[in-house]
Parts: structure tokens; C-alpha cells; sequence
């Protein structure tokens, strides 16, 4: 079989594809009755060669930027695909973004075409001059600023590009924009060639080889963002079939109509799910609990032998086998029932979720990237994998790190500075890029991170606090779902957090206040920590953090600046009343050390 691969450029890869594996099923689409349509190479390639002959018509050029707000889909797809025979460079912009930092992104960029849904049509969203641009729309909510038909109808109504109108491509054309998160500022944005995006590919090819031709890839992660693009791109590689999730709330009915072999998520999604499906067997019988519970304590003990590379008794690996065939593997019915393993990345994953997923006979693979380098940096490999670390750093990846534990990478896909400003002290003198992430190695060379160098607490006294260790520790707790560290400057650290329905449940049958009862209930974890790093007070919020009011990412990060500066009054008020007054606070404070 053809080495995919190894082609120098995404439009050679493009066309490889399309000469060698015309019959070969690349993408899937569900219709609004529950079907999934699954389309071929060949009327793949013809409809991406009829959208190339629409940006030619439009007047754009090699060089040329092609913006695209739309969700995730097989028309974002075939629109990149386009652009990138045409030699565009190809930009996601997030179409959920405010309307403000929308026009911020539009306004950076500059597009000389922008492809949207009607929830960006013209409107205070676009800059004034934008109109005077090609302006298409990906629905039939709004007409293209050149037609009154439809991308659809616009494309279907093209003749397909031949390649001898199309451009040279070489690995050095610029083939995308992708813009940083945002969690602490303005969004950057970072090019990254054909040879970057092809490097990633191989390497992530390379890692996960248990990825089969023909298997099913379900496509639901902003498409905006690098690391959807990047698994579609592997997906293709290999010949998988990308299912485009429609709708992302009801990613799990997805999950069991398409039944992946594999899934990849973000933390967040994981949590949700860790609940639900306790939330499943808690509805179950009284005796089907209770042989849940204990078959999901067997089966954890195993893993957790496993992965001390402890001995396993011959009577715990007989009854982990009995209770994984008879019992847990109807839990993973849930989740299709052919899921080998599940990756999740962006941010840390709570213990409790990567613990709970090892003894369901699912493991969740912790992986690290960041936005200026199209190669993840490091990532938990099945065979290969450390639950609480990111794993090992990948092939072409040279991670080091510097004298106060921040993680310096350099390699093949880094990045070599952002669109329109200088990388100043973004690199040491030896080329490696300052990620920013402070982590450590342990002693089988595998990275475990401990929070954003900027992000570090300076208290009053003078400690030094990561907040995402000390997070991790108190979302132990089954009570919580969200807890975010404040306490810079400060004496203490304080909180503000979002209660799970247990935690609910277990506030509303206590006496005390909802502070006294979940500090309280928080006190064993406190207790794991040096006492400067445990949270001395903290508030309860009624809402989870939110992406519409820019509290996350659409990789669902938290952006701690604006959490602060909304919750900024509440923060302080946890200051008012003096520590050492314990007999003049609530019962909480009197459990401090």
C-alpha cells in the first residue's frame, strides 16, 4: 500500500488519495433521520475541485487568506481542501467567539475571503469594510455576497479545477493560521507550512499505528483549532472515514451509532461523562449497584497493580476477568462497545477521571501540545503510558528543561515566530522555544506537567503555589466539578467552586452552611498538602464556568483573568475576615492547620 505519509505536501497527499483510493469511503455525514451517509474519494475530490474553481472565480490568489467560521463539518472540510490546492492560506476562526473578539480575529487576519453560517452574517461582527470581500455562506440562512444561491448550490454549479489551473505548492507555502487560545491574552497567530503539517502527520501516523484503514474517526472538536484539523488530516492518511458529529450535545448518540475504535477528547467532556455514568448506576438496583461498585474496585486495584508493574495474583487476574466479561464491559456498551483506548489533552484530567476510565477497561492517554508547534509535544501511547503524566516526548520533539522546570522544546514542526510580531524572548540562545509549562521528568523519562509559569502563586509570604496542583488534589473530590485557586499576593489561597449533583445532594441534607459543609467534607485533601498550599476559604458558585461569557476556551481552558475579574468582589470578600480569628469565623476555618 502507498505511503500517504510520506508525500512533501497536503496537496500531494490530496491527490495521491484521489489517483490511488478513488472508491475508498473518506467522510461521512448524518442526515436528520438518524442515517449516516458515507461519501467516496472520487465525489470527495470532485466536490473539493469544484470549491477550488469557486475561489478562482472569486479572484483570489496564491498567498491569499481564506477565513472560515463555521462548525465542524464536511463543508469546513472541503472548503480547507480547496483552499489548499489554490494555494490559500487557510484560517478557522472560533464562530462562537463574542462579537467583540470576533472582530478582533477579523480584523488581525484581514481575509481576502471569509466563509461563515448565518450566525455571522454581516452584521456589527464584520469590519466595515469587509463586504467589499467575497463573503460566502455555508447555510442557506444567507445568500454568498456574489450569488443568491447557497455554498452548496454555488459549488455543485462549478466545473472542477484541473491541476493544470492550479498553483505550485511547494513544503514551504504557508498552508494555515492557527491562533493561540487566548487564556491570558490576545490571540496570536502562528503559520505553519505544508512540511510542519506533514511532519505531524507522520509522527502521529508512527504513534498510533493501531489505527486501521477503513475505521471510523468521529469528528467533533472545533475545527478552528489544530488538533481536530490534525486527526482529520491522520484520519486521511490512513485511510479512516471521519464521521462529522452535527451536533455536539449529543456527542455520546454519536459515540454509539458510529462506535470508534478510538476517541478523542478534552477534559471537560470526560468529567461529564465520569459522572453520567455514575449517575447511570446509581439509578441501578440496589444489588446491581452494589456488584458495579465492587466489580469497578476489583478491576481498579488491577490496573492500579498494573501500572506499579506490581505483581498480579492469580485469584485478582481471574476475578478481574470475570467481572471485565460479565460486567463492565456492558458499561462500555455505552460508549459503542469497541473503544480500545480514549486520548484527552488541552488541560490536566482530574485523578479520579483517569482512575475511574482504567478500570472501566477504557484508558484515557494523556497527551501535551501547544499551539506553536504542529507536533504534539508528548503523549501517553497505548503499550506506553504513565496515568498522571503527558507522556514521553514524540519523535522529531527535543524537550529539555530550563533551570526553573519550564519545558523548552524544539523540533521539526515549530513554530519560527507570529503573524506581525517579533517572538522576543520566546526562544533561549540554543533555538528552544519557552513553552511557558513548568513539569518535571520522572525517572522512565515521562513528562509530567505542574502549571502555566505564569499562572504560579506568589503568596504574601513569599511560597510559591502552582494553582493546577494544588486543583488536581481537591477535584478528588466527588463533590466537586469545577475549583479554581486564587492567592497571589495574598496570604492564603481561596476558591471558587462548582459542586458536582452529589455535592448538591449530600449541601442539601447538612445543617451547616454550604461553605462549612464542603470545606468540611474538603479537609482529607487538605491535609495532603503543605499547609500554605491548601485552600483556607472558598466561595460556592451557582452556574458552571461558561464559554459564551469567555470563561473558557473552545478547548474548554480556563481563562483565569476574566474568571478573576468577574468573581473579583467575591475573591476579596474571602479576605475580610482575619485567619487567625478562628473563634470569630465560620466552623470551617477552625478545620485549618
Amino acid at each position: 500500500m502507498n505511503d500517504f505519509a510520506a508525500s512533501e505536501t497536503l496537496t500531494e497527499l490530496f491527490r495521491q488519495r484521489e489517483m490511488h483510493t478513488p472508491q475508498h469511503p473518506v467522510l461521512a455525514q448524518r442526515l436528520p433521520d438518524g442515517r449516516w451517509i458515507r461519501k467516496k474519494w472520487h465525489d470527495f475530490a470532485e466536490e473539493v475541485r469544484r470549491a477550488a474553481t469557486v475561489f478562482q472565480q472569486l479572484g483570489l490568489q496564491p498567498g491569499d487568506r481564506l477565513a472560515i467560521a463555521a462548525p465542524t463539518g464536511a463543508a469546513w472540510q472541503t472548503a480547507e481542501w480547496a483552499g489548499l490546492l489554490c494555494g490559500l492560506t487557510v484560517i478557522g476562526l472560533d464562530e462562537h467567539a463574542p462579537e467583540k473578539e470576533f472582530a478582533a480575529l477579523l480584523e488581525d487576519c484581514q481575509p481576502d475571503c471569509l466563509l461563515a453560517t448565518g450566525s455571522r452574517r454581516p452584521s456589527g461582527a464584520f469590519l466595515p469594510e469587509f463586504p467589499s470581500k467575497p463573503l460566502l455562506m455555508l447555510d442557506d440562512e444567507a445568500a454568498s455576497s456574489r450569488s443568491p444561491e447557497s455554498w452548496h448550490d454555488i459549488v455543485m454549479n462549478a466545473e472542477p479545477a484541473e491541476d493544470a489551473s492550479l498553483p505550485a505548492i511547494s513544503s514551504e507555502t504557508v498552508a494555515t493560521w492557527i491562533y493561540t487560545s487566548g487564556t491570558t491574552g490576545q490571540p496570536k497567530a502562528i503559520p505553519f507550512n505544508h512540511a510542519q503539517w506533514m511532519a505531524a502527520c507522520r509522527v502521529l501516523r508512527d504513534a498510533f499505528q493501531s489505527i486501521e484503514s477503513g475505521e471510523a474517526i468521529l469528528a467533533w472538536l472545533p475545527m478552528h483549532h489544530l488538533f481536530q484539523r490534525m486527526i482529520n488530516l491522520v484520519a486521511l492518511t490512513q485511510g479512516c472515514v471521519t464521521y462529522f458529529a452535527p451536533d455536539p450535545k449529543q456527542i455520546l448518540k454519536y459515540i454509539q451509532e458510529v462506535r470508534p475504535p478510538f476517541f478523542v477528547g478534552v477534559p471537560r467532556f470526560y468529567e461529564k461523562l465520569h459522572a453520567g455514568i455514575w449517575g447511570h448506576i446509581d439509578q441501578a438496583p440496589p444489588f446491581q449497584r452494589r456488584l458495579l461498585e465492587k466489580s469497578l474496585a476489583v478491576s481498579r486495584e488491577y490496573h492500579r497493580r498494573e501500572a506499579d508493574e506490581d505483581p498480579i495474583p492469580l485469584g485478582l487476574r481471574l476475578h478481574h476477568a470475570l467481572v471485565d466479561w460479565f460486567v463492565l464491559s456492558r458499561l462500555r456498551r455505552l460508549l459503542g462497545g469497541r473503544i480500545r483506548y480514549m486520548m484527552t489533552g488541552s488541560a490536566a484530567t482530574p485523578t479520579k477521571v483517569l482512575e475511574f476510565f482504567d478500570s472501566l477497561g477504557l484508558p484515557l492517554l494523556e497527551a501535551y501540545g501547544v499551539s506553536e508547534c504542529s507536533v504534539p509535544v508528548a503523549a501517553n501511547l497505548p503499550g506506553q503510558r504513565r496515568p498522571g503524566s503527558v507522556g514521553k516526548p514524540l519523535p522529531t520533539n527535543e524537550v529539555k528543561l530550563a533551570d526553573d522546570g519550564e519545558v523548552l522544546l524544539r523540533g521539526e514542526g515549530l513554530f519560527r515566530g507570529y503573524v506581525g510580531r517579533s517572538p522576543k524572548d520566546a526562544f533561549t540562545s540554543e533555538g528552544f522555544y519557552r513553552t511557558g509549562d513548568c513539569g518535571h521528568f520522572d525517572a522512565d523519562g515521562y513528562l509530567h506537567l505542574t502549571g502555566r509559569k505564569s499562572e504560579f502563586i506568589k503568596t504574601s509570604t513569599g511560597r510559591r503555589v502552582s494553582p493546577l496542583q494544588v486543583e488536581q488534589v481537591y477535584l478528588r473530590s466527588s463533590w466537586i466539578d469545577e475549583l479554581v485557586v486564587f492567592g497571589e499576593g495574598k496570604p492564603f489561597l481561596v476558591a471558587l467552586a462548582v459542586l458536582s449533583e452529589e455535592g448538591h445532594e449530600a449541601i442539601r441534607q447538612s445543617p451547616h452552611t454550604p461553605e462549612e459543609t464542603l470545606m468540611a467534607a474538603l479537609e482529607p485533601h487538605s491535609r495532603e498538602l503543605p499547609a500554605y498550599a491548601a485552600v483556607r476559604r472558598l466561595a460556592i458558585l451557582l452556574e458552571p464556568f461558561s464559554l459564551e461569557r469567555g470563561e473558557m476556551t473552545t478547548t474548554l481552558k480556563l481563562r483565569r483573568p476574566i474568571i478573576h475579574g468577574r468573581h473579583a468582589a467575591l475573591i476579596e470578600s474571602l479576605y475580610q475576615t482575619p485567619v487567625h480569628e478562628a473563634e470569630d469565623v465560620s466552623a470551617s476555618e477552625a478545620l485549618l492547620p
